[in-house]
């Protein structure tokens, strides 16, 4: 019932230089109707401009299964130390809920809160995933953001394929 699992990356932007740097260890246990998590991350991005922006996190979360379709979830991603300046790594927090329509297809609504250095948000999707066939991934999804900047309303659509190559690879 315990897994732990990491992730350890880098990604330079060409055009302007900046890097990003993220380091991330997690725990998890799962029973038969619930599970939970939690976490360490590091994520710092270098401007050359305005220097390093970073936030330090301890992450939480889990899961309850209601019932065969109905799932709760919930994620919260603390910034700790004074370090909350990374603009995709702020203090999070996620409430979900998924419903499950048919073997293949996942009703989904999340409520997001965020509070970073730089900037706070508000976001709402409402959305479904379905995986039609072997190795896919369907999903489509409104979302509604408030920053300070004002109200964003968009939609996405994605498709998703993967194939098992052997027992420890697949591709996507």
């Amino acid at each position: 019932p315990w897994t732990v699992g990491g992730e350890v990356f880098r990604q330079e932007n060409l055009g302007t230089g900046a890097v990003r740097d993220v380091a991330e260890v997690r725990g998890r246990y799962t029973a038969l109707r619930y599970e939970f998590l939690a976490g360490l991350r590091h994520a710092e991005d270098t401007f050359s401009t305005i220097g390093a922006q970073r936030s330090e996190q301890a992450t939480f979360g889990g899961r309850y299964q209601l019932n065969a379709r109905t799932a709760f979830r919930f994620q919260h991603d603390q910034s700790l130390g004074g370090y909350n300046e990374s603009s995709d790594y702020p203090t999070r927090t996620t409430l979900g809920a998924d419903y499950k329509l048919s073997d293949s297809a996942t009703l989904f609504a999340d409520q997001e809160w965020t509070s970073g250095s730089n900037q706070d948000s508000t976001t709402s999707r409402v959305g479904i995933k379905a995986a039609p066939w072997t190795g896919s991934q369907i999903s489509s999804t409104m979302e509604q953001q408030v920053t300070e900047n004002g109200v964003r309303l968009f939609s996405t659509l994605g498709l998703k394929q993967g194939w098992q190559v052997n027992r420890n690879w697949t591709l996507d």
